[in-house]
């Protein structure tokens, strides 16, 4: 709940069934980057994705450093 700018980075080594849910609450923008050794599912090529403004997304970890991000993205 902020209006300035935050990047959450997603974690190497998080291991199968570990989540993470990001809400932004205010103006601020809000990016989801990957890591090293972090690799995205849902999407070929994964850089950072910004959440829209009061929206939210989840990380979800279905193997060891694999990752399928959902939600509410601009």
């Amino acid at each position: 709940n902020t209006t300035s700018a935050v990047t959450v980075t997603l974690a190497a080594a998080s291991v199968a069934g570990f989540s993470i849910t990001i809400v932004r609450g205010n103006t601020g923008n809000v990016t989801i980057a990957n890591t090293s050794g972090v690799t995205r599912r849902n999407v070929a090529t994964y850089t950072s994705m910004n959440i829209s403004q009061w929206g939210g997304a989840t990380a979800l970890y279905t193997a060891t450093n694999q990752v399928i991000v959902f939600g509410d993205f601009t």
